[in-house]
C-alpha cells in the first residue's frame, strides 16, 4: 500500500520503466512479469519520498521470522532505497482513555503490557466516534498504562487500540549504480528483540529521489517466512537482467 503523507508514489509497471539509462528492462522472475517501481521523470525533485508498505505480518509464532524482496537500482542520478519497520506491539479492546491535565493524558489497558513501551510510540484510538486518533506515547506510568499527547477531549471505555512503533533505517539507506536485480534477506529477530518479539510487523520500502531523472528504482518479489535454523541467512545476492539499449 502506498503512503498518503509522502511525496510520490511506486507503481506496477512491466517491461521496461519510461526513462533510458535507469529502472530495469523487466521483472526479477521472469522478465516478462510485473514489479514496483518508483518513477523519478519530473515532477519528482530531488529527495521526494516514496513510501510503499507490506501487509502486517504476524510474528507472534515464528522462530526465525525473516523477509526478502529483490531491488533494481540502476543510474547516474540513482537515489536512496532504505527500509522502515512499523511494529504492532500490543492491540485489544479494553483500552480507557483518562483526560490528564494540560496537553497530556493517560491510556490504560489491563490486557497489555506496555513495560517494552517508549516516547515516540504511537496508541491508535478506534470505533468511539469521539476520541479516535493517534496519540504519542510520552512516557510509561506501568505494565498497564502509559502517558500519551494530546490530551483526551473526554474520558472514555473499553475502546479499540492499537500500540505501534515505527523504527526508520531498520535497513540503512542504501544505494548502487548497477544493472542487476539484488535480493535482500533481513532477519527480524535483532529487530524486534529490543521490545518483544510477538505482534505483527510491516515493512515500508522507502525510495528517496537522487538528482535527476536516471534515478528509478524497483521492488519484487517480496517474501516472509519462517525458516528452520539451519536456514537463516542475511545479506544479498543478485543476478543480471540487461537494461533495455
Amino acid at each position: 500500500t502506498n503512503s498518503t503523507t509522502d511525496d510520490a508514489d511506486w507503481s506496477a509497471n512491466s517491461g521496461a520503466t519510461f526513462s533510458a539509462g535507469t529502472g530495469p528492462s523487466g521483472d526479477n522472475t521472469s522478465g516478462s512479469g510485473t514489479y514496483l517501481y518508483f518513477e523519478t521523470s519530473t515532477p519528482i525533485a530531488q529527495g521526494d519520498v516514496a513510501e510503499v508498505a507490506s501487509p502486517f505480518l504476524d510474528v507472534s509464532n515464528t522462530v526465525n521470522p525473516q523477509f526478502s524482496c529483490w531491488y533494481h537500482m540502476l543510474g547516474e542520478d540513482i537515489g536512496y532505497l532504505t527500509v522502515d519497520l512499523n511494529h504492532r506491539i500490543n492491540e485489544g479492546a479494553d483500552g480507557v482513555a483518562a483526560p490528564g491535565v494540560g496537553t497530556q493524558g493517560a491510556f490504560l489497558s489491563l490486557g497489555a503490557s506496555f513495560n517494552a513501551a517508549a516516547a515516540g510510540d504511537r496508541i491508535i484510538v478506534s470505533g468511539t466516534g469521539t476520541i479516535d486518533g493517534t496519540y504519542v506515547v510520552t512516557s510509561v506510568i506501568d505494565d498497564n498504562g502509559v502517558n500519551v499527547t494530546p490530551n483526551f477531549p473526554a474520558p472514555a471505555g473499553p475502546v479499540n487500540f492499537v500500540h505501534e512503533r515505527r523504527t526508520n533505517a531498520a535497513v540503512p539507506a542504501f544505494n548502487d549504480d548497477l544493472d542487476l536485480w539484488q535480493q535482500l534477506v533481513v532477519p527480524l529477530n535483532p529487530l524486534l528483540a529490543p521490545f518483544g518479539n510477538g505482534g505483527s510487523v510491516q515493512v515500508i520500502f522507502r525510495g528517496i529521489d537522487g538528482a535527476g531523472f536516471t534515478s528509478d528504482m524497483a521492488i519484487d518479489d517480496f517474501e516472509f517466512r519462517d525458516p528452520p535454523a539451519d536456514d537463516v541467512r542475511a545479506g544479498r545476492r543478485s543476478h543480471r537482467h540487461h537494461l533495455r539499449r
